[in-house]
């Protein structure tokens, strides 16, 4: 493998890239790319449905459409490319397949726009049809993904966390496949509850436990604070994977005492990770805060701030729709997009040089790592992200459909810098 590029010393540590067998760069590149693609749109169509959210009509169809295209078009797409990254690179075990990983994702972003367009009108049949395509794409991702933790000679509480966060992506496809079945008529589920456990194990039980094992090694990189400690992930991956089977049960049967325990065993393991997440700031090679670190920082605080709104929610009886509201604003466009973002800066500016100069290093005029980047534009995006979801949770608790608008609309304004900001990587050219 090449070396990293010389100079890049303002953005401290890299990912590393040595595997095996490398990862496909257009692979991973278009998983991101497709992601930020349906992350715009979310973003655009925030706009003019804030106001449903800041009046709590969250059961809006266009609204429950706009969720799945940050969930699944998003989150889930930008997760998979990530991963097809790190598990080689940390792991040090290959994919089994770039064919099958291409096929998975046509697979994926298929279901995801039939499902999206089946939510958005009511269609039932592309529920459905969507739901079908997803569940291929998904087990093509897994079937990939997962046997890497077998073959693995480094980081394999990692690899747990990774399978035991497809095991809350496999719990959530299975909770909304069971309300497309009372969709069809074919039995009845409590409305609420189905949604509140679904969201549950896709943004605590799929997203989060994929954040906090990945970043467990990826955050002390980037902060030059290296810690190796397994235990923090094994115990990080038991508590929320137990947490969010424990509150789904006690939801959905209607045992208060069983929703609280699984609440409390959340928000116990989330605590334990923001601890430890402080203590590798506190200890960071270079106190100066970066934009990428500056930026998961401020996701860390909407990680607490959803944990705050999700307890609320649950000792109202989840019938307060401002708290679940806020739980999944901040937990899904706070927490899990922040922290994506920011990481995003750092990890696809490598791949990008790697991809695109590694093999000129030495060549007059080719661009290191550090002239690809571009500061203004990520501070740029931090900003908007963080002031837009200020005024979008402000809005949820005020009722105000102007905040929300606004708060949006700031919010849009951020992606768009983080977009601006990805796009420049491909436009850097070397020196003539």
């Amino acid at each position: 493998m090449h070396p990293p590029a010389p100079g890049p010393a303002p953005l401290g540590r890299t990912l590393p890239v040595n595997a095996p067998a490398p990862p496909s760069y257009p692979l991973v590149a278009g998983h991101i790319a497709t992601a930020l693609a349906w992350f715009l749109l979310g973003s655009v169509l925030l706009v003019p449905l804030a106001g449903q959210l800041a009046t709590a009509n969250f059961l809006d169809p266009r609204v429950l459409a706009l969720t799945h295209i940050f969930t699944l078009g998003w989150l889930v797409t930008v997760i998979t490319g990530v991963l097809y990254q790190v598990v080689p690179a940390l792991m040090g075990a290959a994919t089994r397949s770039t064919r099958v990983a291409w096929w998975s994702y046509g697979f994926h972003l298929l279901g995801t726009c039939i499902l999206v367009h089946g939510l958005w009108t009511g269609w039932r049949s592309m529920l459905g049809l969507g739901y079908l395509l997803l569940f291929a794409g998904v087990y093509g991702h897994a079937w990939n993904i997962l046997p890497a933790r077998k073959k693995a000679n480094r980081n394999k509480e990692v690899g747990l966390a990774i399978s035991y966060a497809h095991i809350g992506l496999g719990n959530a496809m299975a909770v909304a496949g069971a309300r497309i079945g009372d969709a069809f008529g074919w039995w009845t589920t409590p409305r609420l509850p189905l949604l509140a456990s679904h969201f549950t194990f896709a943004l605590v039980g799929f997203g989060t436990i994929t954040a906090m094992g990945v970043g467990s090694r990826m955050l002390p990189m980037f902060l030059g604070a290296i810690e190796q400690r397994d235990d923090i992930v094994r115990g990080l991956r038991r508590a929320l994977a137990s947490g969010t089977v424990l509150f789904a049960i006690g939801a959905m049967g209607g045992w208060s005492w069983l929703t609280w325990a699984g609440a409390l065993t959340m928000a116990g393991g989330i605590a334990f990770f923001a601890g430890h997440m402080l203590q590798w700031y506190g200890r960071r090679s270079t106190r100066r805060l970066d934009p990428t670190t500056s930026l998961a920082l401020a996701a860390l605080l909407w990680l607490v701030t959803g944990t705050g709104f999700g307890l609320a929610a649950v000792a109202l009886g989840l019938r307060v729709p401002g708290f679940i509201t806020g739980f999944v604003v901040t937990m899904l466009l706070g927490w899990l997009s922040g922290l994506t973002i920011a990481v995003s800066f750092r990890i696809l500016a490598t791949l990008t040089w790697h991809y695109r100069f590694a093999r000129q290093q030495g060549r007059p005029g080719t661009p290191q790592l550090a002239d690809l980047v571009h500061p203004p534009l990520a501070w740029a995006a931090g900003a908007g992200h963080t002031l837009g979801m200020v005024l979008l949770v402000a809005s949820l608790f005020l009722g105000n459909r102007a905040l929300a608008t606004a708060g949006a609309a700031v919010f849009l304004a951020g992606l768009l810098a983080a977009g601006a900001y990805h796009v420049r990587l491909f436009l850097v050219k070397p020196a003539a």
